[in-house]
């Protein structure tokens, strides 16, 4: 369960990009954070991987609190947690085997294990063909599905997403959902900033609002909740 309790967020002398914010996410739920371009969804997302830290308020993610999470403790919550991005951060020098490997390895990983592993997580996203070939010889599709790979390579309890179709064209848009959609029914919490309402009319899941930093709905099964 995911919980923000009065969550504010202000950087220096700027508006706050998150201001009060209070919601519950259960156990694998599929939510959409939307809003307009500058709207604080970026942020709901960096406070939840904990790349950023609250101004002010309390957050509890994979039964742990991390608005004041220790460095060690963080390492610890980051091995339960996935993320994926729109540019995909693939390591250009690495072949896709390898990228996925890599969070595997640092983690101290038995080898035997880490090839097991990548090779399963290979199969789920059908990248098997691309196992070998690096980031710049294989689609934008294959690129994020390789960024998907790595980010559940761990078996993560929540997966969060920035806008993950963004530089995809239709037809990869599509089967990225299906993935997305693939790995929430496994159990896994997923919680996607989408990149335009196409994917949320098509896809339709619990969704979350923000705009100027405040929460204004929660929109779940058709019912709609001002906040």
């Amino acid at each position: 369960m995911i919980q923000m309790t009065h969550v504010s967020k202000k950087y220096e002398e700027e508006a706050f990009a998150l201001d009060q914010i209070n919601v519950q996410i259960e156990s694998g739920e599929f939510v959409y954070i939307i809003g307009k371009s500058g709207s604080g969804k970026s942020t709901f997302l960096k406070l939840l991987s904990g790349e950023e830290r609250p101004t002010e308020g309390t957050i509890y993610a994979a039964n742990h609190e991390i608005t004041s999470i220790t460095k060690k403790n963080l390492v610890i919550y980051r091995r339960k947690i996935g993320i994926v991005f729109q540019d995909f951060k693939l390591l250009s020098k690495k072949n896709v085997f390898e990228n996925i490997a890599y969070r595997l390895e640092i983690m101290n990983c038995p080898p035997d294990q880490v090839q097991q592993k990548v090779q399963r997580v290979l199969e789920a996203v059908d990248l098997i063909h691309c196992a070998e070939s690096f980031p710049t010889e294989i689609s934008g599709g294959e690129q994020q599905r390789a960024a998907i790979a790595r980010a559940i390579i761990t078996q993560p309890e929540i997966l969060l997403a920035d806008e993950p179709t963004a530089n995809l064209d239709l037809k990869n848009a599509c089967r990225i959902m299906e993935l997305f959609n693939k790995i929430n029914r496994s159990g896994t919490t997923v919680i996607m900033a989408p990149h335009n309402a196409t994917v949320v009319d098509r896809d339709p899941h619990r969704i979350l609002e923000i705009d100027q930093g405040k929460m204004i709905r929660d929109q779940f099964d058709g019912k709609y909740v001002r906040i």
